[in-house]
């Protein structure tokens, strides 16, 4: 089964995201296991607007490792219709064999917009 949307009711938005890997990465955790973080997206200008995950980068903040687990989703989102205001969580995980190093990810979310509001500019 196929679903498909198009025409001027249909929209994406690209919040900024720069697709070079970083050099000497920081952040994460040195807790390692599963990281989850909350993320907002303001002014969004449609009624609808679903998060898409587009791209992602994961990394040891130690040494490599030999991976077991690996993975990043998006796992609740919601929408605000009259502020445009999206909401999403992120979690990831990259688990080695016999432990959980700490790990960094980045991540790119295009916003899918279903009928734009009236009066907004883009």
């Amino acid at each position: 089964m196929v679903s498909a949307l198009g025409g001027n009711d249909v929209g994406v938005l690209q919040p900024p995201f720069s697709i070079l890997p970083i050099k000497g990465a920081g952040g994460g955790s040195l807790a390692g296991g599963v990281q989850t973080k909350e993320y907002v997206i303001e002014n969004i200008p449609f009624q609808y607007a679903i998060p898409m995950l587009t791209g992602w980068e994961l990394g040891y903040l130690t040494d490599d490792q030999h991976v077991k687990d690996v993975g990043v989703w998006i796992g609740d989102w919601s929408y605000e219709l009259g502020v445009g205001k999206l909401h999403y969580t992120l979690s990831s995980i990259r688990a080695d064999n016999d432990k959980l190093p700490g790990h960094y990810d980045r991540h790119k979310v295009t916003v899918l917009g279903i009928r734009p509001v009236a009066g907004v500019v883009r």
